[in-house]
């Protein structure tokens, strides 16, 4: 599937979100509104349909026959609305204006209650004046607006996810990620942090990784573009847990770490959008007020009073260097845990990893490079730790071995760059059945087998 229309997906849900937080004409609903209608229009000229379908089917978020992954991670508003509407998914036809976006959003976001049938629903939507957005019948019945019949298990679940995994996990990560949302957003108007509900999910968060390492790492590396913000917090956080069990950290300590992790950034929520979101290099103003983002949430914590002093420390410190450089300037009697030199790490490598609006991720063996090219950066222990907790080829990766057969990282083993693989194509790229998917060592297997190279998921 096309970025762009991920994209919108996610515009969608975020636009949501924002008219559920702000007036019609805010200027964050506003932005959503424009850049869905800009997007959905440049898309829409190359395509000669000239609609843009978005299904739900089974809770997710369907294009062309696919699960959204990313968006349905954090789309779920949009699979709750279709639940409210009695409808399977949402069409938008083409010349969509903004204004028409904006009403759809204020209508998404005033609808709390259940409606009788789909006919009604169309004429809710009539009634508000949307005549650009049709309702589609239920992914059931037969007049459902999906291009294409599909298996649900066969071709609409990617090749590396189990479905019964992915829907075990869906929950937990859709509950993070609408946690730090709701974060930022709290913090964007003024209100109080809900610590405790942070702490829940970061309960669940610890709870999934027991035993459910790889097929968490294959979600989170799922994109989300518009929220990068709030996608970069559940990913640092996930990295956190993975590094503090390597240092054999308690329970107590992981889960604050964990909360400490998910609103390391929450500062970034009075940071003023134009400059969080700008496409391109920061000017020395805006720079400095970026940099603010690590005492404004070191300050949102301590006025919250239930935030603990790692959250705290982590808020103010994670991008202090280990050689004391860095931002904010230390003053007198500052102190730092050494905690948050976790935070750094995991913060460092999820940023050199992921897409952003102004670049394109770099690999894991890049990223690395990067790092250790820098001796001052990072605590030794903990890079030391991070790197044997990740490896060369993160858990959740896909990979063509010298042998020409296609694998997925299951977890990183004794040699940096050899990890426990399992196979799931031969060398002719057949999908091999669940029966032979073999798992390999690659660190105890034959020297001539290892990792050809890295293969990018779209």
């Amino acid at each position: 599937m096309s970025r762009t229309y991920q994209e919108l997906v996610i515009l969608l849900s975020r636009g949501i979100s924002q008219r559920n937080m702000y007036f019609e004409d805010h200027p964050r609903v506003r932005a959503c509104a424009r850049d869905f209608a800009d997007g959905l229009a440049r898309q829409q000229a190359l395509d000669s349909q000239g609609k843009f379908f978005i299904g739900v089917a089974n809770g997710k978020l369907i294009h062309d026959g696919k699960y959204l992954i990313g968006p349905t991670i954090i789309g779920s508003r949009l699979n709750t609305l279709s639940t409210l509407l009695c409808c399977g998914g949402f069409l938008f036809h083409k010349g969509i204006t903004a204004g028409e976006v904006r009403l759809f959003f204020t209508f998404a976001a005033g609808q709390k209650t259940k409606l009788e049938t789909l006919t009604e629903s169309r004429q809710q939507l009539k009634s508000k004046n949307i005549s650009a957005v049709e309702l589609s019948p239920p992914y059931e019945d037969a007049g459902w607006f999906g291009r294409f019949l599909f298996d649900t298990r066969d071709s609409m679940a990617p090749d590396d996810i189990q479905d019964e995994k992915f829907d075990l996990l869906l929950p937990t990560f859709q509950h993070l990620f609408a946690t730090v949302e709701a974060a930022h957003d709290a913090g964007h108007s003024g209100r109080a942090l809900d610590i405790s509900h942070v702490r829940k999910s970061s309960e669940e968060l610890l709870k999934a990784t027991e035993s459910h390492v790889t097929d968490i790492m294959q979600l989170v590396k799922y994109p989300d573009y518009d929220t990068y913000t709030v996608g970069h917090s559940v990913r640092v956080a996930m990295f956190a847990v993975m590094v503090g069990k390597r240092l054999n950290l308690t329970q107590p300590i992981l889960n604050e770490l964990s909360v400490a992790a998910l609103l390391h950034d929450v500062g970034k929520s009075r940071i003023p959008t134009e400059i969080l979101f700008k496409p391109g290099l920061l000017n020395e103003r805006e720079r400095a007020a970026m940099e603010e983002h690590a005492v404004l949430g070191a300050e949102m914590l301590m006025e919250n009073g239930d935030a603990s002093e790692m959250a705290i420390a982590v808020a103010w410190g994670h991008h202090r260097r280990y050689d004391r450089k860095g931002y904010p300037a230390m003053t007198l009697g500052s102190a730092e845990s050494s905690l948050t030199q976790i935070i750094n790490v995991c913060d460092v490598f999820e940023a050199l990893t992921a897409v952003r609006p102004y670049k394109k991720a770099h690999t894991a063996r890049r990223a690395f490079e990067i790092m250790f090219n820098d001796p001052g950066w990072f605590c030794p222990a903990v890079l030391s730790a991070f790197c044997s907790s990740v490896g060369m080829y993160p858990a959740g990766s896909r990979v063509r071995l010298s042998s020409g057969h296609q694998a997925l990282v299951i977890a990183p083993a004794e040699v940096f760059d050899r990890p426990l693989v399992r196979l799931t194509h031969d060398a002719n790229d057949v999908g091999l059945t669940e029966g032979a998917q073999l798992e390999v060592d690659l660190s105890t297997h034959s020297s001539q087998v290892g990792v050809q190279e890295l293969l990018l998921t779209d």
